[in-house]
């Protein structure tokens, strides 16, 4: 599925294609504080039509650690509007940086990621939300 934001970006001023350089100021500062990185965003320039010009740069194809991690320790190879969906050691992710991208091209958004639920606790959700399925099913019934 495709949302299409990177799109937008060089239509509102923040993108130059061919650049490489994101230039949102509401990105610029948590690429700096986030991911403790120096100048602008880097975008993607290779993998073709729908991905360069339109979404974070990774290494390779999206097959190998960019070296860039947030104060989380997760590597920018797994955030979620890099160019590849990877898994592996890390669950893809969406950064305080994407969401100041929305800001930047004219949305509101609130750049404060929302903490995302444990494999547990999305595993005590499901069972919790199966349990009380299977109570009103068993009272119809009767």
């Amino acid at each position: 599925m495709c949302l299409g934001f990177g799109t937008l970006w060089t239509d509102n001023g923040v993108y130059v294609n061919g650049s490489g350089e994101f230039t949102g100021a509401n990105t610029t500062a948590p690429w700096q504080s986030e991911f403790g990185q120096g100048g602008t965003p880097d975008v993607e320039l290779s993998g073709g039509p729908g991905t360069a010009n339109g979404h974070w740069d990774e290494p390779d194809g999206g097959g190998a650690f960019s070296g860039i991690t947030d104060a989380s320790g997760r590597d920018l190879t797994f955030e979620l509007m890099t160019g590849w969906l990877n898994v592996g050691p890390e669950d893809p992710f969406i950064s305080g940086m994407t969401l100041a991208s929305f800001q930047d091209i004219g949305f509101l958004a609130n750049a404060t990621a929302v903490p995302e639920p444990g494999t547990g606790g999305v595993l005590v959700a499901g069972l919790a939300a199966g349990m009380g399925w299977r109570r009103r099913r068993s009272r119809a019934v009767k």
